[in-house]
């Protein structure tokens, strides 16, 4: 079993793991997204706390992509890509349907735990 922190982007996870803790964060900011389409009646201080909370899950989400790609034996910086229109579509695909590397890479072991193929 993995037991990896939820607050850093060091390890591995799984596809289904990746796409259940992406829903996890992206309801609550897309809650929250919503509570502040009318900014005029929000208060400074209600804002900058909905600012920092969106921040802090867009971090989360962030470090849940490293884990995918690194799952995928890709390093982490490869999620810049997903800046760049179109070819962040081609990234989401493969966070959601390429399978890691069975077997210990060098970002972790696997946590599927599978052995590695004999070549």
């Amino acid at each position: 079993m993995n037991n990896e922190s939820f607050f850093s982007p060091k390890g591995r996870v799984r596809r289904g793991t990746y796409f259940l803790r992406s829903l996890l964060l992206g309801i609550p900011t897309f809650l929250v997204n919503l509570l502040g389409e009318d900014l005029e009646s929000i208060s400074g201080g209600i804002l900058i706390f909905m600012i920092l909370f969106v921040l802090i899950l867009t971090v989360l989400q962030v470090f849940q992509m490293i884990k995918r790609l690194h799952d995928a034996d890709m390093s982490g910086w490869f999620g810049l890509l997903c800046l760049v229109p179109l070819v962040n579509l081609g990234l989401a695909f493969i966070l959601l349907f390429k399978d890691g590397t069975p077997g210990p890479n060098k970002y972790g072991e696997d946590p599927k735990g599978r052995e590695a193929l004999a070549v």
